[in-house]
């Protein structure tokens, strides 16, 4: 229901309006004042949708009030009730936003026509609200989107002095053409109790980088900015210049530690050098990534400041070797792989001298070419198991990794490799087993053991030996008599021949020998056999 207000001085006129209005208006709604302050009196206690008004009013008129609702709320639909055809009334009436302007005397059918008039204003400018309500909503869920446009274009140089300036006010953003530095603010994944939804002492990881804004949001001369699904950059730009980063880290240090405390979130911070404004971003981005990147050397959750990272100190020499690594996984040990790589990365963090970040690098590149190798002499091409393991190990880049999560890539790859490799050996088992059974068969009647066919097969006789009664749950020679009495029973059967005869056909040259192991395996002397 819309409410009508009707500001009229004579009474019979201001009683037929509101009498019309208030049948077209379903018998409610309709309020009336006798001059122009009685009317902004209601005004102010009370909504309403639309004003008519008469023009010529004791204490205050009709373009006075006209000109005071318009002020006070442009939404109200007004109309004018006047006696007075004056051109200049006409006027001032129609710019000050009244939508007609109808002449005494009026007749009912006129009120009607302005009933519906004012309702088709009022429920246009409801359809405007909510569609600019509607528009706002959706800008609103794409900022976050247009700011991290925004600061890719910045640290990619594509913003014009113009461009600059009317996304820094769109977006409500601190940056100016003054000093600033950048932090990135790194979740530290491997390190976190992160999981796909929010629970209980865990936070999603959606969830992270919405707190984090949150926080920083209250930080003066700051702006952050969405880059990564698990990295915030942080342009600070104080007026008093940014050369002393120290309010900046201690904001940084509270942050590390409430998200810690509070969410088991570790967090990595790289700071920049400062530059001297917005046009040299993109260099200040990089500044914080290579402080980032100390983290390999120095570990998870802290604060890595590229201005006091001192380069020129004493470097330790690295010089690992991977072969006793390679050698457990060549032996399907993966916990001793992975105590091995462990001991590694702890000599790193532990090193009094701590060696160059490009050094580690290459030894992690170096593990990484030596295990894939290994893993490649083992089970051939691994560009299938690559496609299975969902991933391309190729891709990794070790300067974006802690030295934590590296040392777990380390141990998950020993793992994987191993258990590739276990299943490479036993398919080639399989695979070598079945081949000496078939030369078995082929071959009963012959001169036929353990140790011509592990030197056909290329294996030592023992771990021939081993293999074979792993697979098959007996000996090499059980299985070749085995073999043999089958074929033995067939011969019983379908062949009028001697025993001594049957015994020579299927390899065995003591007949003796030959009715002792027939007996042992069918349960009784070839001459009493029947099938």
């Amino acid at each position: 229901m819309y409410i009508f207000l009707v500001v009229e001085d004579e009474q019979y006129v201001r009683d037929s309006v509101v009498f019309i209005l208030t049948e077209l208006n379903g018998g409610q709604g309709v309020l009336s004042a006798e001059n122009g302050a009685s009317a902004l009196a209601i005004l102010d206690k009370t909504h309403v949708d639309a004003v008519i008004t008469d023009i010529m009013m004791p204490v205050m008129d009709g373009i006075e009030l006209l000109k005071t609702v318009s002020k006070r709320d442009e939404k109200i639909a007004t109309a004018v009730l006047s006696g007075y055809d004056d051109f200049d009334y006409i006027q001032n009436s129609m710019s000050c936003g009244a939508i007609d302007y109808i002449l005494k005397p009026f007749e009912r059918g006129d009120i009607v026509k302005l009933y519906y008039k004012l309702l088709r204003k009022i429920r246009s400018r409801e359809a405007l609200e909510r569609e600019i309500s509607g528009l706002l909503q959706k800008t609103n869920e794409i900022k976050p989107y247009i700011r991290q446009r925004y600061y890719f274009d910045l640290i990619g140089g594509r913003l014009s002095d113009a461009a600059f300036d009317e996304m820094s006010v769109f977006l409500g953003l601190h940056i100016k053409n003054i000093p600033l530095r950048i932090a990135l603010v790194e979740i530290d994944e491997g390190e976190s109790s992160i999981v796909a939804s929010s629970s209980e002492g865990h936070v999603g990881l959606y969830k992270v980088l919405e707190i984090m804004e949150a926080i920083i949001a209250d930080w003066p001369e700051c702006d952050s900015f969405n880059v990564t699904n698990n990295t915030l950059a942080i342009v600070w730009c104080p007026a008093g210049g940014a050369q002393d980063a120290e309010e900046l880290k201690a904001n940084l240090g509270l942050l590390i530690n409430e998200l810690f405390d509070v969410y088991k979130i570790v967090l990595n911070v790289g700071i920049s050098m400062p530059v001297s404004g917005p046009k040299d971003a993109g260099w200040a981005d990089e500044s914080a990534r290579n402080a980032l990147r100390q983290k390999l050397i120095l570990g998870s959750g802290q604060i890595f400041d590229e201005g006091v990272i001192n380069r020129d100190q004493e470097i330790g020499i690295l010089q690992f070797d991977t072969l006793d690594i390679i050698e457990s996984i060549w032996l399907n040990k993966p916990e001793t792989a992975k105590e091995l790589i462990k001991a590694r990365f702890q000599a790193i963090r532990t090193a009094g001298t701590p060696p160059r970040l490009s050094s580690i690098q290459l030894f992690c590149y170096k593990m990484l070419v030596d295990c894939l190798m290994e893993l490649e002499n083992e089970c051939g091409s691994i560009d299938e198991l690559f496609a299975h393991w969902n991933k391309c190990i190729f891709q990794q880049r070790f300067s974006d990794l802690s030295i934590n999560e590296a040392e777990n890539f380390f141990c998950k790859l020993a793992e994987d490799i191993c258990a590739e490799i276990s299943r490479s050996r036993k398919n080639e088992f399989k695979r070598t087993i079945a081949r000496a059974k078939q030369i078995i068969s082929a071959r009963f009647d012959q001169e036929i053991g353990i140790d011509s066919l592990a030197k056909e097969l290329h294996y030592s006789k023992n771990y021939f030996g081993q293999l074979f009664k792993t697979e098959t749950g007996m000996s090499v020679n059980e299985y070749i008599n085995q073999v043999r009495i089958q074929k033995a029973k067939e011969l019983l059967v379908h062949q009028q021949l001697r025993i001594n005869e049957i015994a020579e056909l299927v390899g065995f040259h003591d007949q003796q020998y030959f009715a002792k192991v027939f007996k042992r395996i069918v349960g009784c002397m070839p001459s009493d056999y029947v099938p």
